[in-house]
């Protein structure tokens, strides 16, 4: 404990992993233990893009300055239409901004420069000013940490699925495939595209 805490509920330790705060439900059922974060103006004031509830983590750095690294976030992105949004900050070159959200639906990777939203259902944005080496990227990885990709191994897979009945049964319509054409070392890295329907 502390005997100046520094905020309503302050649980302080020098143990290793401690404190703990934990919540338990014993109830035999499917219903889990809540934590819940509550805004309520009572006064209609809420405003579109008001933090509802912030997690965050902070720690030192190298000059004993708190700095916060990550905040969880929920915010009300409009309180006319009832919608919700979920970003996850975090701290990089001197600055917090957001890295990951959620938005009415959609997904959001990269920067959105606070006001700016995923306009689709997942988009990856670079803030960086634009020249030939910058623009959003996305990787698909093959690695299984013991020994270089074989000739005709797969290194990712995009599909193209839709439902085909009403029980909700989905069938892959097509399918991108890049296969390694050589087996892989320094030199050699060659590979092929594969179209499917």
């Amino acid at each position: 404990g502390t005997t100046t805490p520094s905020a309503t509920l302050h649980l302080k330790s020098s143990s290793s992993n401690q404190p703990v705060l934990t919540l338990e439900n014993t109830n035999a059922d499917a219903t889990p233990p809540y934590f819940k974060f509550v805004k309520d103006t009572s006064d209609d004031s809420e405003a579109a893009n008001d933090y509802l509830g912030v997690i965050s983590f902070i720690g030192d750095d190298d000059g004993d300055t708190a700095i916060e690294y990550v905040r969880i976030a929920a915010y009300s992105s409009s309180v006319g239409t009832e919608a919700g949004k979920f970003a996850i900050e975090a701290y990089a070159a001197g600055a917090n901004a957001e890295r990951f959200q959620i938005v009415e639906g959609n997904v959001g990777i990269g920067n959105f420069l606070g006001t700016t939203n995923p306009a689709v259902d997942l988009e990856i944005m670079d803030a960086t000013d634009s020249s030939a080496s910058t623009g959003a990227n996305l990787r698909l990885s093959s690695n299984d940490s013991t020994a270089a990709m074989g000739s005709g191994h797969r290194l990712g897979t995009i599909e193209f699925a839709g439902c085909e009945d009403a029980s909700d049964t989905m069938r892959v319509g097509g399918r991108i495939d890049v296969v390694t054409a050589e087996t892989w070392d320094a030199s050699n890295n060659g590979a092929y595209l594969s179209f499917y329907t």
